[in-house]
């Protein structure tokens, strides 16, 4: 079997990977018709005019969705299986977010929110624990801790408790998913395989098998968003489920 070789540079040292056996390696560079189709629809709406809070969260998350195949193309690639389940991981992610928030307009300011909540949250652990400071812009000088209450008070957003993505799957009919493969995909995530090594002669095998799973992930988050902006609703879930599951492989 004919094989394809990477040259890289680590640190000035000249290493060589090996690439993927040319059948699967001719297959993963066909998925970069996927990441093509991805780029030709978020540029289609990229200059759509609309005050919709769900159209402008879903044109960030289209962009993410064509980030993250670009990023599972280049790891399959070089082969490493890990990153490859993290980032498939990542994809299904955004499916359910993106179907959560196509819903209506207080999930997109639910999804807006929480993003700045997980910013204060960060902040204020780094800055009590004296990781990290604030500045007053007028004095240079830092804020000291009773500023810094004040501050932290002031700045934190207030909402409702957010839904964990396992809610949300369940709110939008992909929980099957979530507990087949996103939970699956968490051990890896969170480096909890230590038993679960990958023998070599089957390394490509399953990478092979991720690159499916990456494509139809993201060719399902393409059809929630671009149901949603030409519909106005989420796309219905059965519709979904047939891209994930093709009725042939049933």
């Amino acid at each position: 079997m004919s094989m394809k070789w990477l040259e890289c540079s680590i640190d000035g040292r000249k290493v060589v990977n090996p690439n993927p056996p040319e059948k699967i390696y001719q297959f993963i560079l066909s998925t970069g018709q996927q990441e093509q189709r991805g780029l030709a629809i978020e540029s289609k709406y990229a200059s759509l005019n609309t005050d919709s809070q769900r159209a402008k969260v879903l044109r960030f998350m289209l962009h993410r969705s064509n980030d993250l195949i670009r990023g599972c193309i280049s790891t399959a690639l070089a082969g490493c299986l890990v990153s490859l389940e993290t980032l498939s991981r990542s994809l299904i992610e955004e499916l359910i977010n993106a179907q959560w928030i196509s819903l209506n307009e207080e999930n997109a300011m639910a999804q807006i929110l929480e993003s700045r909540k997980q910013w204060h949250k960060c902040m204020k652990i780094n800055v009590l624990n004296g990781y990290s400071k604030i500045v007053n812009k007028s004095s240079g000088k830092p804020l000291d801790r009773s500023e810094l209450s004040d501050l932290i008070i002031k700045s934190n957003p207030t909402s409702s408790p957010s839904l964990s993505i396992e809610e949300k799957a369940k709110v939008t009919g992909l929980h099957a998913l979530y507990s087949t493969v996103y939970r699956p995909l968490s051990i890896t995530a969170h480096g909890n395989d230590y038993t679960s090594d990958t023998p070599p002669q089957k390394k490509w095998l399953k990478i092979e098998t991720l690159v499916s799973v990456f494509v139809v992930l993201h060719e399902a988050i393409l059809c929630s968003i671009e149901y949603f902006f030409e519909h106005g609703k989420n796309v219905p879930p059965e519709v979904l489920i047939s891209i994930l599951i093709p009725p042939h492989s049933k």
